[in-house]
């Protein structure tokens, strides 16, 4: 078995991201698209191809333009990128904790403290 494209790879995480971002699951994305969830979950992780028609319908029932699915150019050439990390379940997790802390002074103040751990 051959290894996927790495731009398969980069539209199947850009459609696994959007989706959820829509709130859907694999099983809703696959009955708009026609097709089963084990479909939806190669192309999501870039084992299968995604047709240009399949690519067109996903871009309009998740609501985006087709281009919005690859990234733009630059996100394509790059070997990582912020794609990768918001598929991660715990960048979610923060994410959803983040959009919590109202007050700025607390946000700066996670900010540096991120940015101290990380160095």
């Amino acid at each position: 078995m051959s290894t996927p494209d790495p731009i398969d790879v980069r539209v199947g995480a850009r459609l696994r991201l959007l989706r959820r971002a829509r709130g859907l699951s694999q099983t809703d994305l696959a009955k708009s698209l026609g097709l089963t969830f084990q479909q939806v979950q190669k192309y999501e992780r870039g084992i299968n191809r995604i047709s240009a028609s399949k690519l067109w319908t996903a871009a309009e029932v998740l609501g985006v333009p087709v281009v919005e699915l690859f990234g733009g150019e630059e996100q394509m050439r790059k070997p990582s990128s912020l794609i990768e990390y918001l598929d991660d379940p715990s960048t979610t997790e923060l994410l959803e904790a983040w959009s919590k802390v109202g007050a700025v002074d607390q946000r700066r103040a996670v900010v540096a403290l991120v940015r101290s751990l990380a160095n």
